[in-house]
């Protein structure tokens, strides 16, 4: 879990974007395996798509908010001590 930790939020985000896609494709797998018919009640491919689903908004949720946060920190950063822009 340490190399996770190292990560910053923006390949965190694409990490669990990633995720939501191949939870997603193993979903539609299982689906496909039933022939695209009714899923019954003990099949995965429910929990896959909740998992999916979970993982994929998360993930985008952190690429937004951490591209919102470097907009912030960008126009922190042009100002000159006094506030003035350089």
């Amino acid at each position: 879990m340490p190399q996770y930790q190292s990560l910053d939020s923006r390949e965190r985000g694409k990490l669990r974007l990633v995720l939501g896609l191949i939870t997603f494709g193993a979903a539609l797998a299982d689906w496909f395996n039933v022939g695209f018919g009714a899923l019954t009640r003990g099949s995965g491919a429910i929990r896959y798509v909740i998992v999916s689903s979970a993982t994929l908004v998360l993930g985008a949720q952190i690429l937004y908010g951490s591209f919102f946060l470097y907009l912030l920190d960008h126009r922190e950063t042009s100002l000159d001590p006094a506030g003035q822009h350089r």
